[in-house]
């Protein structure tokens, strides 16, 4: 076949199909609902335009089996849901004014089919309550609401915010000072509580979003924060680790000469690793480029720069030890 036309087919493959991040989204407003008719392996697309600061719902309603996910403007995924309503999908984020997102619209799997609603449902956003690093507070979760609270560190490092208790099953987000989303967490440790390690800079603002994992989930939960100084792993040196369930390791490390700093793992754990430069900005990422199913990153670095690593089990149930080195070429 000659090149010029395969490459035509595949464009227009590509395009017919409609999974490039929303092309040819429909609408779906705000207070709004849009009907639809699912058919098998069908992906639909919708782009929800925001006008101010608030939470925004997005829910199917129908007796098929939907899976939604949604997406910022430069296509990262945000969250998904599967059921948040018996079968239907129900996503709830913090939304930032004058923003537009993508939703995907699908079934479970691929033999789902049949008629559906999908809605748009927004609120104005609970004032945010100070949590201080190094303290905790008690909040309440009322029924199909949510907690916001605002950390402000007067340090660089790792902030953790975690919620304890028995009477609620919470589900926390965590947003930057724009609402733009980080990372969320739900059940850690196969608990009902959930917690977040984010790398956070001094004077900078982070929400977090706690809300019920039901609707119906109501009571009361302790909310606490505090900040850590990523462990330091020298240059030509090698650390013992372990990574509980959902869990998530940072490490430090600080270039010695200009070159390549390569940093490894090595155990029997499924692991996967991310590294951030002195801005906290993510410049790499890996999953099996090392050992077995262990990640290796190689990165430029300038002398007396530090810079960041994440170690996290490549499904939340990847628990156990690991060794962590680096080195400076």
């Amino acid at each position: 076949m000659n090149k010029n036309v395969f490459f035509v087919l595949i464009l227009l493959i590509f395009i017919v199909s409609g999974s490039v991040f929303g092309q040819n989204a429909q609408e779906l407003r705000v207070g709004a609902f849009l009907s639809g008719y699912l058919r098998p392996g069908q992906e639909v697309w919708y782009s929800v335009p925001t006008t101010g600061v608030g939470v925004l719902i997005v829910e199917t309603k129908s007796d098929i089996d939907t899976y939604l996910e949604i997406y910022d403007a430069q296509n990262n995924l945000i969250t998904e849901n599967d059921d948040g309503d018996d079968l239907n999908a129900k996503i709830i984020i913090l939304i930032g004014a004058d923003k537009t997102y993508l939703v995907n619209l699908r079934g479970y799997d691929d033999d789902v089919t049949g008629p559906y609603r999908v809605y748009a449902i927004f609120s104005v956003i609970p004032d945010p309550i100070a949590l201080r690093v190094d303290s905790s507070l008690t909040g309440r979760m009322e029924k199909n609401r949510g907690n916001l609270f605002i950390v402000q560190p007067v340090n660089n490092g790792i902030l953790t915010i975690s919620t304890s208790g028995d009477d609620v099953d919470t589900v926390m987000q965590a947003y930057d000072e724009n609402y733009n989303f980080l990372t969320e967490n739900d059940d850690f440790d196969e608990d009902i509580n959930s917690k977040i390690d984010i790398l956070v800079k001094a004077g900078m603002s982070y929400y977090f979003f706690v809300r019920g994992f039901n609707e119906e989930d109501v009571g009361y939960y302790q909310i606490s924060a505090s900040l850590a100084s990523p462990p330091a792993l020298r240059v030509d040196s090698t650390l013992s680790g372990y990574l509980e369930s959902n869990g998530k390791n940072w490490y430090s490390v600080q270039a010695v000469r200009n070159g390549q700093l390569v940093i490894e793992i090595s155990g029997d754990l499924d692991t996967y690793m991310e590294a951030y430069d002195e801005n906290f900005t993510l410049i790499a990422e890996d999953d099996d480029g090392g050992q077995d199913l262990n990640p290796l990153i190689e990165i430029n670095a300038r002398a007396g720069m530090t810079y960041y690593f994440l170690v996290s089990g490549f499904s939340d149930e990847d628990t156990g030890f690991f060794r962590i080195s680096a080195r400076n070429k």
